[in-house]
């Protein structure tokens, strides 16, 4: 796209390009017109990451959602008693994990030691696969430093693909 034409371009590249959305990658813009109109074009969000097989928003969880190759991920921020913004959505811990504290009224220091995978299931509460395993209640800076590395371990594999196919 050119500054002249009538196309509007986006933050990663523009709406003609965009328009092919197969393999934009985490965190591509596109025109939100475009995004909402073009039926083969719908966005995959990863709501509170890949919240079916791992415990809503853990990093294990973005993690998951990220390897699927999702477009977008929705998320939940609260702030602890000391003012670190954590990402869970509950005001309460009590749904997602083994205590029952008030998210504003712990520090991150206590509220790391809350298992929260501890309530987790597939399976209507037969087992909770992801209890004991060390998932905590992650900081938003956490959460974002591992999309950040999903996203460049993505473009890397793009990249190799890309060189494979030209250099066979």
């Amino acid at each position: 796209c050119s500054l002249e034409s009538s196309c509007r371009p986006t933050v990663r590249r523009c709406c003609r390009q965009a328009r092919g959305f197969p393999n934009r990658g985490l965190g591509t813009l596109v025109p939100i017109s475009t995004a909402l109109t073009t039926l083969e074009g719908r966005f995959v969000i990863g709501h509170r990451g890949n919240a079916a097989q791992a415990p809503e928003n853990t990093l294990e969880s973005f993690r998951q959602a990220a390897a699927l190759g999702v477009d977008a991920i929705e998320l939940d921020v609260r702030l602890t008693r000391d003012g670190v913004p954590v990402v869970i959505h509950d005001p309460t811990l009590g749904r997602t994990t083994d205590r029952g504290d008030v998210v504003a009224d712990v520090s991150l220091a206590r509220l790391r030691r809350a298992d929260a995978g501890a309530m987790f299931s597939r399976d209507a509460g037969a087992s909770f696969p992801y209890s004991g395993r060390g998932l905590t209640i992650p900081t938003l800076r956490d959460v974002l430093d591992v999309l950040q590395v999903a996203r460049a371990q993505r473009r890397d594999l793009q990249r190799l693909r890309h060189f494979k196919s030209r250099y066979r």
